[in-house]
């Protein structure tokens, strides 16, 4: 199983959107497969000007945080 994620953000991002999914279909049905389902969502954005933190920064900062105290520590 394959699971694609696509996020547009734009001016014309309906348009491409539907250019895609008319994309995946005409690949799928190349092949022969029947069973597909392609589905669109529109979601609104947040407008708070946050920025998202992958898990693994914070992880990261963590470490480095910790890291400091130490080395204050040992002072």
């Amino acid at each position: 199983m394959k699971i694609f994620e696509i996020v547009i953000q734009g001016a014309h991002e309906e348009e491409i959107a539907h250019d895609i999914q008319a994309g995946i279909y005409a690949a799928v049905q190349n092949h022969g497969y029947t069973d597909v389902s392609v589905q669109a969502e529109t979601v609104r954005e947040a407008g708070s000007g946050m920025v998202e933190v992958p898990r693994f920064f914070e992880e990261y900062n963590r470490g480095r945080i910790a890291a400091q105290r130490d080395r204050q520590q040992r002072r």
